[in-house]
């Protein structure tokens, strides 16, 4: 015969399961963390990109980053750009929102209302015509998600990854 037998001995189960529900936990936090420093990223790229306009200086301050959000399907996002406080105008009749999406999106010609080719304005008491025309679009939003999206996707990896390494060590 031989001293060879068959071993029952299970691990610690319990400590296991403790320690993925702790992983959960840990994972979380860490992309939470990532995705701040993504949102930050994608904010100082889409800066960048209108910070040679003159109207620039402007909008420049009111193009942030958001809160994280969860999506329907449980996964986890932050938003940059123009947020909702950026569309409230100011004292002075300033809508950086309204500005910043017309200058990100552009402006047809011709008013679906209004076949005329002037418009009358109102500045500082006085009426003056001004001719309708186009606004061209300057993609600064978008553009500057395009620029580092890359880079923002990696990050948020890498922090997911270094999670799931310290299970493993």
């Amino acid at each position: 015969m031989s001293d060879d037998f068959i071993s029952c001995d299970f691990p610690d189960l319990d400590a296991f399961i403790k320690e993925l529900d702790l992983m959960d936990e840990r994972v979380n936090a860490a992309l939470r963390t990532a995705l701040h420093g993504v949102g930050t990223m994608i904010e100082q790229a889409q800066r960048r990109c209108i910070s040679g306009e003159k109207v620039g200086r402007k909008l420049a301050p009111h193009i942030r980053k958001g809160e994280i959000f969860t999506s329907k399907n449980g996964s986890l996002g932050i938003s940059s750009g123009y947020q909702a406080d950026a569309f409230r105008t100011d004292a002075d009749g300033f809508n950086p929102g309204v500005v910043g999406m017309t200058y990100e999106f552009g402006r047809p010609g011709q008013s679906a209302y209004r076949r005329s080719e002037t418009t009358t304005r109102t500045r500082n008491g006085k009426r003056y015509k001004v001719k309708k025309g186009t606004i061209q679009a300057v993609s600064h939003i978008r553009r500057g998600f395009d620029s580092v999206k890359n880079e923002a996707v990696n990050t948020a990896i890498a922090a997911y990854n270094a999670e799931i390494d310290k299970l493993g060590g």
